[in-house]
């Protein structure tokens, strides 16, 4: 008989959580698939292929880019142009255990074979584990490994967001327990792709507001959860202000792009 392939388990509480509940259907479909695909793995981190998730889900890629905007909003995963990280897959996974020395370098042989990333040195930071090609300066000081982030946008570790599975144990590494006081992010940084967008939007960015983290952690609470894109948003309203000049806000340009983004129509779940 053929493989059936790596059998894999979720806690059925997931389907019953509020925060999961108000995912729209293709983000719940692409949650459900990139946590029980084969390409997995036994950490729940791995290549990033849009394609193939189209071909694994049936979604488009533009459902699948704006489900993984609306994922990586809540928190729930964390990706770049070439690697995507389910954050929370292996820390809540009942049949792994990095405690487990077998596991943990079967762990360390999956990430190993992953191409340079920011999101794969987060993971390794995460979960207190070694990074697999950090490299020493002449000066001895690790090498910084630029960001090969894109259009997706890089949410740290929330802590008022729910855990893909987050009425079970901490199943983390029991020889490096995490304090409180470490688990909790020190600021919220502009994602990337924002950034990226408003260098590309001189209107926009001439508001010094626009700079401001707590009013992008405000914007993308309030929206991210619709699946609103953005970056793609912001360069939008760049060539609508570009086109209407004389409807152009003169001042408070913040609360332009906030009701800009209120009124952005998102695919219906």
């Amino acid at each position: 008989m053929a493989s059936r392939g790596v059998y894999r388990s979720l806690f059925s509480a997931l389907f019953d959580d509020p925060d999961f509940q108000r995912l729209l259907s293709p983000a719940r479909m692409l949650l459900l698939t990139l946590r029980l695909c084969k390409q997995a793995g036994p950490a729940a981190i791995f290549r990033y292929y849009p394609a193939m998730l189209m071909a694994q889900t049936g979604l488009s890629g533009l459902a699948i880019r704006r489900g993984c905007t609306q994922l990586a909003a809540g928190g729930w995963i964390v990706y770049d142009a070439a690697v995507v990280w389910v954050r929370n897959g292996l820390r809540y996974d009942p049949m792994m255990n990095l405690a487990h020395l077998r596991q943990r370098k079967g762990v360390e042989r999956a990430i190993a074979e992953l191409p340079k990333s920011q999101v794969v040195l987060k993971f390794c930071e995460y979960y207190h584990i070694a990074k697999p090609y950090e490299r020493l300066t002449e000066g001895g000081h690790p090498l910084a490994l630029p960001s090969t982030s894109t259009d997706v946008p890089d949410v740290p570790d929330v802590p008022d967001v729910p855990d893909v599975d987050r009425n079970t144990r901490e199943r983390a590494p029991r020889t490096h327990a995490r304090k409180p006081s470490e688990s909790l992010p020190k600021a919220f940084p502009i994602p990337d792709p924002i950034q990226h967008a408003l260098e590309r939007a001189p209107s926009l960015n001439s508001s010094p507001k626009l700079h401001d983290p707590v009013w992008w952690q405000a914007e993308i609470r309030a929206n991210g959860p619709r699946g609103v894109d953005f970056a793609a948003e912001i360069l939008r309203a760049e060539a609508w202000l570009t086109t209407n000049p004389t409807r152009a806000p003169k001042s408070n340009i913040a609360r332009f792009l906030h009701a800009w983004f209120a009124r952005t129509e998102t695919p219906h779940a």
